[in-house]
């Protein structure tokens, strides 16, 4: 597999992430970054990947760490706030038993579609390279070639 996949998966994540701020700015009333602006996010950000991926491997480990409880300390910010600023608390009844399905399918068939999307994370297909088609036939062999990476 040559180099430039990986090079066309970072700048097409890097668009993703510059039409996910544009997106928040916008829910937050303010004007549409230009396009010229969300381009400029994006090699930003792929200019921050490629000055992370030249770090050591020791220097990954600290940012990784750093990452980490960067994401445990914002979870439980968050969860703190959401229960303090709650203006009123489901009770356990609510949140263990009840349920609100206006589909017009069974709940078995809901409860089963709603966890398809889990459940797919699992298998190891969201990340392959190769063609799906392929990929399962070569699972079914327990070969382990064309996983990801």
């Amino acid at each position: 597999m040559s180099g430039c996949k990986y090079v066309e998966d970072n700048a097409a994540f890097s668009s993703g992430f510059a039409t996910l701020i544009n997106a928040a700015i916008v829910l937050q009333g303010y004007n549409s970054l230009s396009i010229g602006a969300q381009v400029g996010v994006g090699i930003g950000i792929t200019f921050l990947w490629a000055i992370q991926n030249a770090l050591r491997i020791d220097q990954q480990g600290w940012l990784n760490n750093f990452a980490a409880f960067l994401q445990f300390g914002s979870t439980i910010v968050i969860v703190v706030i959401l229960l303090v600023m709650v203006p009123e608390r489901a009770t356990t009844h609510n949140v263990f038993t009840s349920t609100y399905n206006s589909t017009g399918f069974p709940f078995s068939y809901v409860c089963f579609i709603g966890i398809l999307s889990t459940l797919f994370s699992f298998s190891g297909y969201e990340g392959n390279h190769c063609n799906f088609k392929y990929a399962f036939i070569l699972s079914l062999n327990d070969s382990s070639w064309c996983s990801y990476g």
